[in-house]
């Protein structure tokens, strides 16, 4: 099931931070992809980040949303019949509970995953944070009087102490992440953009944290 927060309402149009980085990067690209729908497919990259959010956010949900392809089919060349056949076998039975198909991970990703997570929650501040957690990607909307737009943004994380939050998996260095990554995906304007919206809904913010964790030995 389509979530509506990513669902363009011509009567009603809002603004998101990603949909900000199309309009800086081109309006016509924003108008392909938000106003006519006509969307990438999902990387293998971004099944990955999602998985790593909810492994880290939401665990109790993980088991309805990924699975992990069987190490017998996953060994099996990919080119070869067996392994196509077997795949599509396996794919029409993993179904969620909103009737939508899983997202299949591979035995790799998974021990990826599952090494990062330990790592956020064996990282004192970081466990600390978590362990404060109130809402978890809820969708909030707003008006910027200022500008006379409807804005929207869906946090990662926001906890009891103010604290809104972002989860961020990265091949960089952490040294070389802000002046990487950061920069690329326009954090800056991330920050910016996500505490108006909550202190417009009444959300006394104190900070904005990011969590990054790097997607290789020792994470």
């Amino acid at each position: 099931m389509l979530d509506p927060y990513h669902v363009f309402d011509p009567d009603r149009p809002t603004i998101s931070k990603s949909e900000l980085d199309l309009i800086n990067h081109s309006p016509a690209k924003y108008k392909r992809q938000i106003i006519h729908g006509i969307k990438p497919k999902a990387t293998a990259n971004l099944i990955f980040g999602q998985a790593f959010h909810m492994a880290v956010l939401e665990p109790l949900e993980f088991d309805d949303r990924f699975v992990v392809l069987p190490d017998d089919l996953a060994a099996l060349n990919k080119n070869t019949k067996a392994y196509k056949q077997g795949l599509v076998e396996f794919k029409q039975e993993q179904v969620a509970t909103d009737g939508q198909p899983k997202d299949i991970l591979t035995p790799d990703d998974a021990f990826v995953l599952n090494a990062m997570a330990e790592s956020v929650f064996a990282h004192p501040l970081a466990c600390e944070l978590l362990a404060k957690v109130v809402h978890v990607e809820k969708a909030f909307y707003w008006r910027d009087e200022r500008l006379g737009v409807d804005c929207r943004c869906k946090p990662d994380f926001v906890t009891s102490c103010g604290v809104v939050g972002d989860l961020k998996s990265t091949r960089d260095r952490l040294d070389d992440w802000h002046a990487q990554s950061a920069v690329k995906w326009r954090y800056d304007v991330q920050q910016v953009h996500y505490m108006a919206g909550l202190m417009a809904n009444g959300i006394d913010v104190s900070d904005f944290q990011f969590v990054v964790v790097e997607k290789s030995a020792p994470y």
